[in-house]
């Protein structure tokens, strides 16, 4: 059994509650910063709906995105950060939903507050939200960069 298939199975079956890792990427920027906490439950995928956020497993690795589609029995996902949808989430690489994240070790954001509530209205109902926001995190991670290499 894999990582992924033991952290699905242990919270389907009620053995946690709660799935803590942290993030490692930019693709949910500027929601979720990189290095920050995430905590999820298992939600069973039929009771998810637009907007939450979830893991799921990408081939070896477990993955954090908005759920922007829903259908009878599969999700489709995209990073904040993305341009484009990712492939479908089923019963099958779909593992919990994400309900608090913590940033820089200090600021706790649960799915009920304002902040994640505006992002999620956003990346939601504004056109083109996730181009720009992809425009402006690629072009702040290059400014970075830069910066680092003097």
């Amino acid at each position: 059994m894999n990582y992924p298939d033991l952290v699905r199975k242990v919270l389907a079956e009620g053995r946690v509650k709660y799935y803590e890792t942290l993030s490692s990427g930019i693709s949910m920027f500027p929601t979720i910063w990189p290095n920050s906490t995430l905590r999820a439950q298992y939600v069973p995928l039929g009771e998810i709906k637009r907007g939450d956020i979830i893991i799921f497993q990408r081939r070896d690795r477990l993955v954090a995105h908005r759920v922007v589609e829903t259908g009878q029995d599969y999700v489709r996902t995209q990073g904040d950060s993305c341009r484009i949808k990712d492939e479908v989430v089923n019963a099958n690489n779909y593992l919990c939903k994400v309900v608090e994240f913590v940033l820089f070790k200090k600021i706790t954001f649960s799915e009920k507050s304002i902040f994640w509530r505006i992002q999620k209205w956003y990346f939601l109902n504004v056109p083109w939200s996730h181009v720009l926001n992809n425009v402006v995190t690629m072009a702040a991670v290059k400014i970075v960069l830069l910066f680092r290499k003097k």
